[in-house]
């Protein structure tokens, strides 16, 4: 919305018929957003407790318990920063995590609705942040404690950042990108394929021409993203012993593939 949307409107002309529709148009579009939202919480939250946790979540929780260098360096077969967070959460309790995952999970809806607004208007983003909200996968990892609903919604912010730094850009819109993206690739490798795809599409978009903000995005992102280098051989150890003992190359093919996206092969 413009700036001139919040000033007062004038009387008389036909400026100043239209400002009220307006003003009752954007005041409809929050409620709506409200009660989106309202539900979306209110699916993930309820009854959060009732289910017992299950292996993932009982790993998951070990290692938010312990110190932070742990946290950092435990080769898990994921990034770190899921439960990095959820260490200053426990203090609430072990449920915590859950809740987490339930709050991120909202957000998703929200920062769905930010974008599909951006880029089809309001019936389309309506519907886009209905179908996050009730979506019974997207339900199911905000339920769990562990990094899915986190990768969810960094992915989702991914986007939407790169959409708004494609249609305007600006350093800070690029650089935002770039902060947003780095923090994706910390909560699961899964987000390093949005990367690549990402650049792709800027590259297309700009015609193979890079101007200095995008520089300066892909710069922010490579500059923070790539400490996690340093994770990578415990987490592909970690996932080369799911796989199983030994080292063949179907299972390292099967352990790289984990990495990045998750066991959608299985075990």
């Amino acid at each position: 919305m413009s700036g001139d949307l919040l000033k007062p409107a004038k009387m008389g002309g036909s400026g100043s018929a239209r400002r009220p529709a307006l003003y009752d148009r954007v005041g409809r579009e929050r409620l709506l957003l409200a009660l989106i939202l309202s539900v979306a919480a209110a699916v993930r939250l309820v009854g959060i407790g009732q289910s017992s946790f299950g292996t993932d979540e009982i790993s998951e929780l070990r290692i938010a318990h312990s110190s932070l260098l742990t946290i950092l360096t435990f080769g898990d077969g994921i990034p770190p920063l899921h439960n990095l967070l959820v260490h200053f959460l426990l203090p609430l309790g072990d449920l915590a995590g859950r809740v987490f995952s339930a709050l991120v999970g909202v957000a998703t809806v929200g920062v769905t609705w930010v974008w599909a607004r951006r880029i089809a208007g309001a019936p389309v983003c309506t519907w886009a942040a209905w179908l996050v909200a009730l979506s019974p996968f997207a339900i199911a990892m905000s339920r769990e404690n562990r990094a899915n609903a986190l990768m969810a919604l960094l992915i989702a912010a991914s986007l939407w950042s790169l959409w708004a730094a494609l249609d305007d850009p600006s350093p800070l819109r690029w650089a935002r990108w770039g902060l947003v993206t780095a923090l994706g690739v910390y909560a699961h490798y899964m987000v390093a394929i949005v990367v690549v795809a990402g650049l792709v599409v800027a590259l297309i978009d700009v015609r193979g021409r890079p101007g200095r903000d995008m520089w300066l995005g892909i710069g922010t992102l490579g500059m923070l993203a790539a400490p996690a280098l340093a994770l990578l051989p415990g987490d592909l150890t970690a996932q080369l012993a799911i796989a199983g003992v030994g080292l063949n190359p179907s299972r390292a093919a099967h352990a790289a593939y984990a990495l990045v996206a998750g066991f959608s092969l299985g075990p």
